[in-house]
């Protein structure tokens, strides 16, 4: 069988010219969410930024200053008492 290479082909030409590049963005995009990823689990936060905690539990706080610990949602303490 002599016919025509892979990249020399429709199939490989769309290969080589549309499904490589998008997996190499991909691959990008992934390269910076797995970054981001390792610096929260490294450092609490992305670089950078400071994550509120709750002043009760010490938890994150991640909706708009609201923490739910022991079944009750209650605000950090610098907007304790505020109206959201």
């Amino acid at each position: 069988m002599a016919g025509p290479e892979f990249f020399q082909t429709v199939m490989g030409r769309a290969f080589y010219e549309g499904t490589v590049p998008a997996l190499v963005k991909e691959l990008k995009k992934l390269n910076v969410n797995l970054e981001k990823l390792i610096e929260v689990s490294v450092y609490g936060s992305p670089k950078g930024t400071e994550i509120e905690t709750c002043g009760k539990c010490g938890a994150p706080l991640a909706n708009k200053g609201l923490c739910k610990c022991e079944d009750q949602a209650h605000t950090a303490p610098e907007t304790q008492g505020q109206e959201p």
